[in-house]
């Protein structure tokens, strides 16, 4: 009877044994991550009725949905967008702070990607060319495939914008590709490579920018049909070079082309698909059971937004041809990558904020910050009752001091310069609060704004005083488009889509921040973490 008991335990936790060394570890065969600049969550059911069945609503009836994504810092701009979700922090950790921002003591700007040390490539433009990652100072999720993997897994990223391929290739992808509007081409940096792969000269070759400004911007729908937006021409909208009013259809000259016009209109979107489509054939995305990264950066959305404004015919235009673009993707890994083989999620680097004029016009609170006149304020003050060198630059909303010469050469406590500055800031009209650096680690993070302020900030690259503006308000000089930046609802709510393989239907509205985004991704794929990954995943992952 015994032996006949321990007989059983021996067959079961033999068959056990066999049935675990049998089991294989299943992964997607591609990932793509597609992130839509300065796309408000509200653009998702806006055009809803007038999208197509196969781009947005396709994965939204298929995949999961977070209704209710946000981001959890400040400031809320392209750069530090882009960075946040492929690293899952934000730039307190990741330490891009920004777009560009003043360097302390050598009083230089710098811009997120600059990097003096490469050379362009593909390109003339030498300005253009020398970009890399070497400011983004934690690692990515592609980062963290390419190590699991032992670099086996191909990684590719492309956007119109430089900083929006850069960002979420990570430091060691198969290529980073952007857009030179000087030339109508894409190119790259020796940071990757020293000559273009033949795949990507092939398609440079092609004249696409040309051809597809020779097809000029209508819109897809008869004029009468855009009920989204208001009338075609209105008062609160930007024109575009050759725009003698702003309304459509244009045309684009090809004799001297502006190749800029590209990044402003949906032939942008259509040129980033192509080329996406041309990556997945030439470096065989998804081929084999070893997991490959696509990003992809939609920026022509964030170049129209800022020109035309929300509410514009031009935006909805954008995006019912941007769900045609989508769909045209999909059904391209469809039958490539296979149904089922891949995922997608896709979201956006940041919102955007209703035109103040339009605002102020319907008596809805906004208005316009003057932020060079309030710098000039400072300085001139500053300047007449301590001494002209105390300033030493601004960025960001952040003012930067001159440590050194406070420090050793004045005889003013620092604590009553930064007392009067922070005074003149609060004084000037649409100013929410200012802060000095030291105050940042003790504000209450039950305070929403204060831990978004936190989390924004980095103690090596940020100023010393730090000051936000009232919702609704902005840094514009001019009274037509649009921007981003702030901490408020319509610059943070996002859209948050996954979608494909392993990825249930469904929707939450749980308040998530976006840097779930990338351990949401890692504990699908079944890799480590980012380095500086703050967030979680969401419910969905089992």
């Amino acid at each position: 009877m015994v032996k006949i008991f321990f007989s059983a335990v021996l067959f079961i936790l033999f068959s056990t044994s066999s049935s675990f060394s049998q089991e294989k570890m299943e992964r997607p065969k591609l990932v793509v991550g597609i992130v839509v600049d300065q796309m408000r969550y509200d653009y998702l059911y806006r055009y809803f009725d007038k999208y197509s069945d196969r781009g947005f609503k396709r994965m939204m009836s298929k995949g999961f949905t977070c209704e209710n994504m946000h981001y959890n810092y400040v400031p809320t701009i392209t750069a530090p967008g882009h960075s946040s979700i492929y690293t899952g922090t934000t730039p307190a950790y990741h330490g891009i702070i920004g777009n560009d921002w003043h360097q302390r003591y050598s009083r230089e700007s710098m811009y997120c990607v600059e990097d003096k040390t490469v050379q362009v490539v593909g390109g003339v433009n030498e300005a253009a060319g020398k970009k890399s990652p070497v400011n983004l100072l934690a690692s990515t999720i592609t980062d963290e495939l390419k190590l699991y993997f032992h670099d086996q897994s191909k990684i590719i990223s492309i956007a119109l914008k430089d900083r929006a391929a850069v960002l979420p290739g990570g430091h060691h992808p198969n290529g980073a590709f952007w857009y030179d509007e000087s030339a109508g081409n894409f190119i790259t940096s020796t940071y990757y490579m020293n000559a273009l792969p033949s795949w990507l000269s092939e398609f440079n070759d092609e004249k696409w920018s040309l051809k597809l400004l020779q097809q000029g911007w209508s819109t897809l729908l008869p004029l009468s049909e855009y009920t989204a937006s208001m009338p075609d021409r209105n008062p609160y909208e930007g024109k575009l070079p050759q725009d003698k009013e702003s309304v459509f259809p244009r045309t684009f000259s090809t004799i001297n082309p502006n190749y800029a016009n590209i990044t402003t209109t949906p032939l942008g979107n259509i040129l980033t698909t192509q080329l996406a489509i041309k990556a997945i054939a030439a470096e065989n995305l998804g081929a084999d059971n070893i997991t490959d990264f696509l990003a992809i950066s939609y920026s022509v959305p964030d170049y129209a937004g800022h020109l035309f404004g929300l509410q514009s015919v031009e935006i909805e235009d954008i995006y019912l041809r941007l769900d045609l673009e989508l769909a045209t993707l999909l059904e391209t890994l469809d039958n490539v990558v296979g149904k089922d083989q891949y995922m997608v999620f896709l979201s956006a680097d940041h919102a955007a904020a209703q035109v103040p004029q339009l605002l102020i016009d319907g008596r809805y609170p906004a208005g316009y910050f003057e932020n060079q006149k309030l710098i000039d304020t400072i300085k001139k003050v500053i300047s007449a009752k301590y001494d002209p060198y105390i300033i030493e630059g601004a960025s960001n909303f952040q003012i930067f001091l001159n440590e050194d010469r406070i420090k050793f050469k004045m005889k003013p406590k620092r604590e009553d310069i930064v007392k009067d500055i922070k005074e003149i800031i609060k004084s000037f009209p649409g100013v929410y609060d200012a802060f000095e650096r030291s105050e940042i680690p003790f504000l209450s993070s039950e305070f929403p704004l204060y831990k978004m302020i936190q989390l924004g900030f980095n103690p090596v690259r940020s100023g010393d005083i730090i000051y936000t503006l009232l919702p609704g308000w902005l840094d514009r000089g001019i009274k037509t488009g649009t921007s981003h930046g702030s901490p408020w609802n319509y610059d943070t709510h996002v859209p948050a889509i996954f979608y494909g393989w392993h990825v249930p239907s469904g929707k939450s509205y749980s308040h998530h921040d976006i840097t779930d985004i990338a351990p949401t991704i890692s504990h699908l794929v079944k890799i480590p973490l980012p380095s500086a990954s703050i967030g979680n995943p969401l419910e969905f992952v089992k």
